[in-house]
């Protein structure tokens, strides 16, 4: 859902209230799917958090984290997420009792401490990606010990594609049955 509030006070030149805009949603730890609030007759411990969200502006198209306008401003916004065809991974962490998930746009996953790594494989810690400099690498953080920085994660690569909600789940749901044909396939062999 987007959220508009106050941000900060009237602007000095026409005494108007800017207002920022922003996006909530919830994803289903279950499925993945994207809701703009929780349904009703639903568990909230169902549901994760996001920040992924964005707005998009229905009149010039340019997506932002948050949006600021002027009070009578005529724009409107469209909630958008990445394009889950373009993401490395979905992580769902629990943060102070409740769960948060991340969309990560970065083709590399995030380092987990709790994975053992080959030589070679990169992934995503600390706004940059790292590449593992031996086999068998478990434990060791990407800042410290057993890796080479490999190359800043923001230069590197573009902003993805971004899909509504609806589309969102759409995606979602063919990601889903594509798996399920692969895993399907492999079980015939």
């Amino acid at each position: 859902m987007i959220n508009c509030n106050n941000f900060r006070g009237p602007r000095a030149v026409d005494g108007k209230q800017v207002k920022t805009r922003f996006s909530t949603a919830y994803m289903e730890i279950a499925t993945h799917k994207l809701f703009p609030e929780i349904p009703e007759e639903r568990e909230a411990a169902d549901f994760a958090s996001t920040l992924s969200g964005r707005v998009r502006n229905d009149q010039t198209g340019a997506v932002y984290e948050c949006a600021h306008d002027v009070e009578d401003a005529s724009y409107t916004y469209t909630e958008v997420f990445p394009n889950p065809r373009q993401l490395s991974e979905i992580t769902i962490s629990n943060i102070g009792g409740g769960f948060l998930a991340k969309l990560n746009t970065c083709p590399y996953p995030d380092y987990n401490s709790n994975t053992t790594y080959a030589q070679g494989d990169k992934v995503f810690y600390d706004n940059r990606v790292w590449e593992s400099d031996f086999d068998e690498n478990l434990g060791n953080t990407p800042t410290i010990y057993g890796w080479s920085y490999y190359q800043l994660f923001l230069e590197e690569y573009p902003e993805p594609d971004y899909v509504t909600i609806e589309e969102f789940n759409t995606i979602i749901d063919e990601m889903a049955a594509e798996t399920a044909e692969a895993e399907q396939t492999e079980g015939e062999d």
